[in-house]
């Protein structure tokens, strides 16, 4: 992954359409190694975690930023993302995510933003039985992996739950995520499919509780 760390690098200081012009064969060199680990990942993970037909290309996140309603109007993202996920990144189920970028690389997954039904059907599983949520956050392997799980919450409490409810940290949240920082050696290291495949391992009862707590909604 080092050239594709290299392109990135370069990439974040020369974001515009000419410098991509005359680097697009960097950019496409760079996909398709990306590609290749995604497809390498997607075939481990289904070792532990149903993923059904799936592949990198329904996974992998563009290169090209939407600016038209932003302040930022650079043309392209700085990194490479993929999120592996049953039905594909598009679908809204919880899954496992690789972010590659220069000094800012991680793995991770869960649900991050999920829509407004998958997240109530959260909250009602955490409501009826949390000792699913805290047995994720109690597992050794991810502990070690990724601390406990958690991302954005609402300030006080989510309508129809009471400020004093026993699981109020829980049913807070907006995003059930874990997440792991690499270094750059790490994602160039010869063992990192070995290793990541590790991480998303520890990572599978948080993705196969939400999925399973969320089943049957369509995107």
């Amino acid at each position: 992954m080092d050239a594709v760390l290299d392109f990135l690098f370069e990439l974040r200081q020369n974001n515009n359409r000419d410098w991509f012009d005359q680097n697009r064969k960097r950019y496409q060199a760079s996909k398709a190694e990306t590609e290749q680990l995604v497809d390498q990942l997607i075939a481990g993970i289904n070792a532990f975690d149903e993923l059904g037909p799936l592949s990198a290309k329904q996974s992998m996140f563009r290169l090209f930023r939407d600016a038209r309603f932003s302040k930022d109007k650079s043309p392209y993202k700085n990194n490479f993302g993929g999120f592996i996920a049953h039905g594909g990144r598009k679908v809204g189920n919880a899954g496992y995510y690789i972010h590659i970028q220069p000094g800012e690389s991680f793995i991770g997954g869960g649900m991050w933003r999920p829509d407004s039904q998958r997240l109530a059907k959260v909250r009602e599983a955490i409501a009826e039985d949390a000792s699913r949520f805290h047995a994720v956050n109690n597992d050794p392997d991810f502990k070690k992996w990724f601390g406990a799980f958690g991302g954005e919450a609402v300030k006080t409490a989510p309508r129809g739950y009471k400020k004093d409810h026993p699981e109020i940290e829980l049913l807070r949240l907006k995003s059930f995520t874990g997440i792991k920082a690499l270094t750059d050696n790490e994602l160039c290291a010869p063992d990192f499919v070995a290793t990541a495949l590790t991480g998303f391992k520890a990572l599978s009862p948080l993705v196969k509780l939400l999925n399973r707590v969320t089943a049957g909604i369509e995107a």
